[in-house]
């Protein structure tokens, strides 16, 4: 779903940080920026900015605490590592009310 509206922008709230891929099936590591993992689990739904400056909705499926305040989630449909690597460094975001 892309999402194009300027005013969006404006509400945006980040929430996370996603690291490096976690083997070979496109499994990443996302990290909190504020708080703590566990408050990350129950997102299923994340906005995140493309290049090209849109935002696409992403959704995390196998989302597991992982070593340290991290967790581990595969991006929905996303199966391999080189899929994933280019999301490493960009930031998850919410809309806040």
């Amino acid at each position: 779903m892309e999402l194009n509206e300027k005013n969006l922008i404006h509400n945006l709230k980040p929430l996370a940080r996603i690291g490096k891929p976690h083997g070979a099936k496109g499994i990443v590591k996302i990290i909190p920026i504020n708080g703590f993992a566990k408050q990350l689990i129950g997102i299923k739904k994340f906005l995140l900015m493309e290049n090209s400056n849109k935002l696409i909705e992403i959704e995390l499926e196998d989302v597991r605490e992982y070593k340290g305040n991290r967790i581990l989630a595969q991006l929905n449909g996303y199966r391999n590592r080189t899929q994933v690597e280019n999301f490493q460094h960009r930031i998850l975001y919410t809309l806040e009310t």
